[in-house]
């Protein structure tokens, strides 16, 4: 009811006799002063904040721009009115026009930008009239409507604005905190693009500001990290490629406060400074300007700890809710300092550090579990924020670390499993895989999957809860998007997770192979997919070998596998890929080829695998030996042992191993083998068992 009724106080005031008056007298009349008479009665009958888009529209067709740019022009007294009441009766009503989107994005308001500036910051001569505070008022709320669009931002990036709003903040002027306000929405709105082509404004912005914080000793300082804190949240990643000096201040004025007892909303801010560093700057900028300081490390890990099991382990929901942002703040914490404890330098914790910090962390993570303990249940708060956020830090610990909270784990592993098949059943309509990416938790939760499939009691759970067949619906997803280069870093990962996940299935498991119609599935899919990348995409490919193998290897002890054109083409693909690795490098030397180097640590163990289930296949399938002499994989090997007498033993071993399978299951291999030198070979390399089967 309050809502119509302030509907119809806007009719009640267009339909007002005066106002159609003025109106009229604006649009017919041709004296300045008489426009400026009826306007300025209008500004008093009709309020801005109720004026409505009709009537915005007939004040304008009535004027236009060009009367305000008169009256922004005017120098001089006129009908005993001061000239600073023309300026501001013409900043009003710009004000009142940029509240439509048609008006703020009008050329005749983007021409007005440099006055704008020159307003902000000083140097215009509307800002000393007495009504300067008004215009000042006026002119942020036309700025922050002309930055609500890609076409104003455009404008606003040309005409340096943000070099204007940052000397306005560093030199504390008049409308200061509004500056800052609008400086705020263009990197909510625009990103790194606001400021990327006034890089200097922006660093001497972040220098002043972030030494005030450092060097203030009394509650100013919080007013400065909330404000830092708001600059990280919205500005984007790039300020992290900036001289240290001002990260090296925030660093500073952080560590004091860790250092001191804070109220709440003092650790608040703390908290979401700190987050907002760690994410721009890594976690290395926590070790201090020296990368040494593990003692500030630590206590910045401990009060996130501390400050995720004080509210979810005795909170209630409001105050949970009311606290999502540092707790989200806390997680992004925990988050960054576990990915970098797996990746990064080592910090030089010593052990008693070291076991402090693992402690803290389980005694956080065991907060996590108590909390998705007591809402899973309740399926309704799946798509709580609290919740997701602890599922998408929860996935970070997972990948790392299983050993830990094992029980609690397996509690909680089923509404994990359904969080992250929503998570992807919602996404399977969402056209924007892009959009996905950033919340697709079954890719986040894989890697921690992919350690409990290991283990037989959480591989029973995932099994139970049909794990297999989302897992092979992803499979397909992701292979689809990596095929449209859409995220193809993250599909690779996933990809070769999911790689792994079956192969652990597949070795513990053996027994469900011929259950599960999706291994079948698998197994069309990898061997129809592994032709197209080839030597494309190593990790992937080196992936799909071993899968593919070890699932033939499977199949073929329980019935006959036909050599269908598919099965060759991949066996083909295959014996190229791996006969890639290994290259002689020079006299009487092998290693690793060039194209490898980049990718060995990762699929170095695939391709020692991969060469093991080759060489286990030649006994189960009878054609396989054949298809393996149609490839080049027997001189490949001969030529490797023939003229490399010190090669590495387990290199040895693999290469003589498949020698000896391929003469034992097949006379044509055994022939040729024996002409590409095999008993020198394997005299030379003490190769006994090849060299009893060469002499058959």
């Amino acid at each position: 009811m309050e809502a119509e009724g302030v509907a119809e106080d806007k009719v009640s005031q267009i339909d007002e006799p005066t106002v159609q008056k003025c109106l009229h007298t604006m649009k017919s009349t041709s004296s300045d002063t008489e426009k400026f008479a009826a306007l300025l009665l209008i500004t008093k009958l009709v309020q801005a904040e109720t004026t409505t888009n009709e009537v915005r529209n007939q004040i304008f067709h009535s004027l236009g721009f060009s009367f305000l740019n008169r009256l922004l022009s005017t120098k001089e007294e006129t009908a005993g009115c001061e000239v600073s009441a023309f300026h501001s009766l013409a900043m009003t009503m710009l004000a009142c026009y940029s509240t439509d989107d048609l008006f703020s994005q009008h050329p005749e308001m983007l021409n007005k930008i440099p006055m704008f500036n020159e307003i902000i910051t000083g140097n215009n001569v509307l800002c000393n009239a007495e009504e300067g505070v008004a215009i000042l008022d006026d002119v942020y709320q036309i700025l922050f409507a002309i930055a609500k669009s890609p076409v104003g931002r455009e404008h606003l990036v040309q005409c340096k604005t943000f070099t204007a709003l940052c000397l306005t903040i560093t030199n504390n002027m008049k409308g200061c905190e509004k500056a800052f306000k609008v400086m705020i929405g263009l990197f909510h709105l625009g990103g790194q693009y606001s400021w990327m082509h006034e890089q200097e404004s922006f660093l001497q912005l972040l220098d002043i500001l972030s030494k005030q914080f450092s060097d203030s000793q009394d509650l100013q300082k919080f007013e400065l990290c909330d404000s830092l804190g708001l600059i990280l949240e919205y500005a984007g990643s790039g300020i992290a490629d900036f001289p240290p000096t001002w990260s090296n201040h925030v660093f500073t004025g952080i560590s004091q406060l860790l250092r001191n007892k804070l109220n709440e909303s003092q650790r608040d801010s703390q908290l979401s400074l700190t987050s907002g560093m760690v994410q721009a700057c890594g976690v290395e900028w926590a070790l201090g300007p020296e990368k040494s300081d593990t003692k500030t490390l630590l206590l910045m890990v401990h009060m996130a700890c501390i400050e995720v099991r004080m509210l979810l382990e005795n909170s209630t929901d409001e105050k949970r809710m009311e606290k999502a942002g540092i707790i989200t703040s806390c997680y992004k914490i925990l988050e960054n300092v576990i990915e970098f404890f797996m990746v990064g330098p080592s910090m030089g914790l010593d052990q008693k550090q070291t076991l402090q910090l693992h402690s803290a962390m389980t005694g956080a993570f065991g907060a996590i579990i108590y909390y998705i303990k007591n809402v899973q249940a309740d399926l309704q708060k799946i798509n709580d924020p609290i919740v997701q956020a602890s599922v998408r830090v929860f996935s970070t610990w997972l990948a790392e670390e299983t050993s830990a909270l094992k029980e609690g784990i397996y509690e909680i592993l089923p509404f994990l499993i359904h969080v992250a098949t929503k998570s992807f059943h919602d996404a399977v309509t969402n056209p924007s895989p892009e959009v996905f990416s950033n919340s697709d938790l079954l890719r986040l939760l894989l890697p921690g999957f992919c350690h409990l499939s290991v283990e037989p009691a959480s591989r029973k759970i995932l099994v139970e809860h049909n794990c297999i067949e989302i897992f092979m619906q992803y499979f397909n997803y992701q292979w689809q998007l990596l095929q449209q280069g859409k995220q193809a870093e993250d599909s690779e990962m996933a990809l070769a997770t999911l790689c792994n996940i079956f192969l652990n299935i597949t070795v513990e498991e053996p027994e469900m192979i011929a259950k599960h119609q999706v291994f079948d599935e698998l197994l069309s899919i990898v061997s129809t997919s592994l032709p197209t990348l080839g030597l494309n995409n190593l990790v992937i490919s080196f992936n799909m070998i071993v899968l593919g193998l070890m699932l033939l290897r499977h199949f073929a002890r329980k019935t006959d596998i036909p050599c269908t054109e598919q099965l060759k083409d991949y066996i083909h693909t295959s014996v190229q890929i791996m006969n890639g690795a290994y290259a002689i490098v020079g006299k009487g030397l092998c290693g690793v080829s060039e194209l490898y180097q980049p990718f060995w640590e990762d699929i170095m163990e695939l391709w020692y695998l991969a060469m093991q289930v080759m060489t286990a296949c030649i006994s189960v399938l009878p054609w396989l030996p054949n298809v393996i002499i149609e490839t080049k994989m027997i001189n490949h090997a001969s030529n490797i042992l023939g003229n490399c007498k010190n090669i590495q033993p387990d290199l040895r071993t693999l290469f003589g191993s498949m020698l000896c399978e391929l003469a034992k299951h097949n006379a044509t291999a055994l022939a040729k083998i024996k002409h590409l030198n095999g008993m020198d070979i394997a005299r030379m390399h003490k190769l006994e068992e090849l060299g009893i089967m060469l002499q058959r």
